[in-house]
């Protein structure tokens, strides 16, 4: 069962969304807008279990 992934606004590219989703449902892609040069993306929500870690 696919559940919604959040990704804010205010994702500064600190990657500890990515390291604590336990079904890597989430990665780091480049981005422009913030000092770490990347923001967190969701491409496998299908995989996403609802833990809310992110």
């Amino acid at each position: 069962m696919s559940h919604s992934v959040k990704i804010y606004d205010t994702c500064i590219g600190c990657t500890q969304c990515v390291r604590a989703c336990p079904t890597d449902v989430l990665e780091m892609i480049p981005w422009d807008g913030c000092k770490a040069k990347q923001i967190a993306s969701a491409p496998r929500t299908e995989d996403c279990v609802g833990c809310k870690r992110c």
